[in-house]
Order: structure tokens, then sequence, then C-alpha cells
């Protein structure tokens, strides 16, 4: 049998051993879900209208993605600063905002996940 082949099957092989775990977080959907009844904001200027949205932790330390309620588009990725969950916020709230001026988007400034104790500051 000739050597080209078996070396060519083998090299896919790996690559696929490497290339998997790399974009997981791009092709699956773990996360949480939260919903806004108005529109909220994130740094660069990304305004998220009133609805569902999916928060999740990319592979990489401190890199969260925003996205649509199916995960079909990426509205969101930015690093961010993990920070402990604070003693008196409860366990079902999943975010924190400022206060905005009246008719402006409120601003995100951290995602707590579900059952987690920390949670990720968004850096402005």
């Amino acid at each position: 049998m000739p050597w080209k082949p078996v070396a060519l099957v083998a090299t896919l092989i790996a690559f696929g051993f490497i290339a998997a775990p790399a974009t997981r977080v791009w092709g699956g959907c773990p996360q949480t879900r939260v919903t806004f009844d108005h529109n909220v904001t994130l740094p660069a200027g990304v305004v998220l209208p009133a609805g569902e949205y999916t928060f999740q932790i990319a592979d990489m330390p401190d890199l969260v993605l925003v996205r649509s309620a199916d995960c079909q588009d990426t509205l969101y990725v930015g690093f961010t600063t993990e920070v402990p969950r604070p003693k008196n916020r409860a366990a079902g709230v999943h975010v924190a905002m400022r206060p905005a001026p009246a008719g402006e988007p409120t601003p995100i400034v951290a995602w707590y996940p579900f059952g987690s104790p920390n949670g990720y500051r968004f850096r402005y």
C-alpha cells in the first residue's frame, strides 16, 4: 500500500483532534440565557435591543461572547476581568448594570454565569 494516502489520512485525523477543541465554543452553544426588557449596551458601542441573548465564556481566559438566543449570530466578543460575585447578588441575577440617562441604553457592567462564584466585568 502506498504511504502517501496513509500519511495524508493520519495528518487529517491529527488536525481534527487539534482543531476540534479550539473551535468548540464557536460551534456549540453552552450558555447562560439572559432576557432584557429594554435596550442595553456593551463595550465598543454594541447595543442590544430588548430580547433574549446567550452569554458564554470562550476558550481564552476572560473572553466572553454574546450571541443571539438561537446562537446563530455573534453580537459581541470582548475581554473581561474576572470578579467575585457580590454577596448580596441573588443567584438568579445574571447581570449587573450601571444607570443610564433617560432614553439611553443601560450599560452592562458584569455578567455572572449561573452557579459560578465569579463573574466577568466588561472592559469599557
